[in-house]
């Protein structure tokens, strides 16, 4: 149904439409087309100017929505990616453009109803009063990065294109026919018997003869072409062959447990209370005072000090090193004091300690062997390389070269560029390496490339031992493929030629199910009725779509999805609501109508007005706004 409309929005008549309203667009002026170019203009145009900042603000809006939303953060550059910076411009033009016309034909809005419409606005109304409130309506504005000049222009515009657009959809309203066609067409139901045809009908296929295959072998030779395959040979240099190599001892794993073990686990905490005082003898008297028992804000004030408490605090928490290492020397319930900080004298009072947490030496064991290992190993592998490279610049040949240096040699005797051998099956060493297939897929025939990463299972040489052009699979390989593709087309012949007798029959002036019995099959499904809905939902949506596009009486055939069943049914009587009888349904259905012929009218008229204005695009201050990445800056990447 949408279908039919959108179509109705590309036929001539709203071509004319387009012309029309362009021409009178052009009439009514385009004096402003060759003024110059604003330099800050991500989009300009015949009275359309979209500045960098209403742009970034837009795209900021649409981002902070978007991750509203969907509750992940969204970037500019995922963002003009999925193209939303492209949708906010074309926005932000098509408003400019019907701004400009309705500038043209004399659209205005005056101040007052700027200001009602601010103020009936529920975003800007207190939430205790319920009234316009402008502190909120200030607030929300500085949220969302706009001034207030700049919203009440934005809205004075938006209230001005809504006039002009009213205007322009004034007296659309669809023809009594279309109500009738929609409701038609949405009350449509079929009345239908179904019978199903299994491939048992088939009966015994007999087995293809060498001339069948072959025939089918060329019918099917498109399907059947190979890619380029070619033969490696690979020096690997791969981290876990030298971290196998790696022996750590006991005492270096307990050096680095004693390194990280305060890392992994949680700090202990103390609990305390600080005062600070001008001079020693004020802070030793803060701390009789407190080891006795006082309040620490009493103990404060009577030595001229500040009491500062700390909760729950780790050492690296506490701003002073001198005091926290004080602190952490003391056991809960003590008081120490005097203590020359950094910045002052202090007396504390220790109230509760929370001891830290680590793992243990044998949890953390293994990793820190792999950590280790890793690092060696890595060390072991460069020196391994160097030695090989040496060795062959001293003559020797790669593979001797390879073995002397502790590196392991690899002859893969067919791969494709995309990793699969000639079955299909991906090679377990190319897993992951698309440099080594880009480089092996870029070299000549014989030519051996440098050390390339090896995904990160670490580098590779790789030498082109053989090239296989692209091709067919040889039928031989295929015989007994097509041997099962032959049948199963035996079959699906020999099932729809069930169908044929079937409409032949009914067509003879049989019934259907006195047809579909002449083949000993059963009836199923007996005069049931099913809506569109029911149509196209299920595995017997092919059906569904056949039935609904079949005349009455005809006899229509589909497979089921997902099973060797052949579905026919015979369409027995089409049911339609009366529109007559249903004035609720016409009425619905006027209004779904005037809906989209509305926003067909609009669509059109925005297009022309974006045409007439000739808006031109500043991509690259587009790309600046949007801090994006330009293939000059990549290439000086490089």
């Amino acid at each position: 149904m949408l279908t039919f409309f959108r179509q109705l929005a590309k036929s001539p008549v709203a071509t004319v439409l387009i012309l029309v309203l362009a021409g009178a667009f052009a009439i009514w002026g385009i004096n402003d087309v060759f003024r110059p170019v604003q330099r800050d203009a991500v989009a300009y145009g015949d009275g359309v100017t979209v500045t960098t900042r209403e742009y970034n603000g837009a795209v900021e809006r649409a981002l902070n929505e978007a991750r509203q939303q969907s509750g992940q953060f969204l970037t500019k550059q995922q963002a003009h990616e999925q193209g939303v910076t492209a949708q906010v411009l074309s926005r932000l033009i098509a408003q400019k453009a019907m701004n400009r016309i309705a500038a043209q034909f004399g659209v205005q809005t005056p101040d007052k109803m700027v200001a009602e419409a601010i103020r009936s606005n529920e975003s800007f109304k207190s939430q205790v009063t319920g009234a316009f409130d402008a502190e909120t309506y200030r607030s929300l504005l500085q949220q969302n990065g706009l001034s207030e000049a700049e919203f009440e222009d934005g809205l004075r515009t938006g209230l001005m294109r809504r006039q002009l657009i009213s205007a322009t959809a004034a007296g659309v309203r669809a023809p009594t026919s279309f109500a009738d066609f929609i409701v038609a067409f949405q009350s449509e139901r079929r009345v239908v018997t179904v019978a199903d045809i299994p491939p048992t009908v088939a009966g015994q296929i007999p087995a293809p003869t060498d001339a069948d295959l072959k025939k089918l072998y060329e019918e099917s030779k498109p399907a059947l072409k190979t890619p380029e395959f070619r033969k490696l040979t690979l020096i690997l240099a791969r981290n876990a062959d030298f971290e196998a190599k790696v022996e750590i001892p006991e005492d270096k794993l307990k050096a680095a447990y004693e390194f990280e073990k305060d890392k992994r686990g949680t700090p202990e905490t103390r609990s305390f209370v600080q005062i600070t005082a001008s001079s020693q003898a004020a802070a030793a008297e803060a701390a009789k005072r407190l080891a006795a028992g006082e309040d620490p804000a009493a103990v404060a004030k009577a030595v001229g000090g500040t009491a500062v408490p700390f909760d729950k605090t780790a050492r690296t928490a506490v701003p002073d090193a001198v005091v926290a290492n004080a602190v952490f020397g003391a056991q809960a319930g003590q008081t120490i004091g005097p203590v020359q900080g950094k910045l002052a004298w202090v007396a504390a009072k220790i109230t509760t300690v929370t001891p830290g947490s680590a793992p243990s030496y044998e949890q953390l064991k293994p990793e820190l062997r792999a950590n280790l290992a890793r690092d060696e190993g890595m060390t072991l592998l460069n020196q391994a390389t160097k030695a090989y490279d040496d060795a062959v610049a001293g003559g020797e040949t790669p593979e001797a070269a390879a073995k002397a240096s502790g590196l392991v040699v690899e002859v893969i005797e067919v791969v494709d560029k995309e990793g699969r051998d000639d079955n299909g099956q991906p090679v377990a060493t190319l897993a992951n390496a698309k440099d080594i297939l880009e480089t092996a897929f870029a070299a000549a025939q014989d030519e051996t490339s440098d050390f390339t990463p090896l995904g990160d299972a670490g580098y590779a040489r790789v030498r082109v031992d053989g090239i296989t052009p692209e091709g067919v699979v040889p039928f031989e390989k295929v015989k007994d493929r097509l041997a099962g593709a032959w049948r199963s087309r035996e079959i699906s012949k020999r099932m729809e030629a069930v169908v044929t007798r079937i409409k032949e029959a009914v067509a003879g002036g049989k019934t259907f199910t006195a047809a579909v019995q002449a083949e000993k099959l059963r009836v199923g499904a007996k005069s049931q009725t099913i809506t569109r809905q029911q149509a196209g939902q299920g595995p017997a949506a092919q059906l569904g779509g056949a039935i609904f596009a079949a005349a009455k009486g005809e006899v229509v055939a589909a497979p089921i999805q997902g099973a060797p069943v052949l579905l026919v049914a015979q369409v027995e009587d089409i049911l339609r609501d009366d529109p007559k009888t249903r004035p609720d349904l016409v009425e619905a259905a006027r209004a779904q109508a005037n809906e989209l012929l509305t926003n067909d009218v609009l669509d059109t008229f925005q297009r022309a007005a974006v045409a007439s204005a000739r808006v031109k695009q500043n991509d690259k201050l587009i790309a600046s706004v949007l801090g994006l990445q330009t293939e000059d800056d990549a290439a000086a990447a490089k």
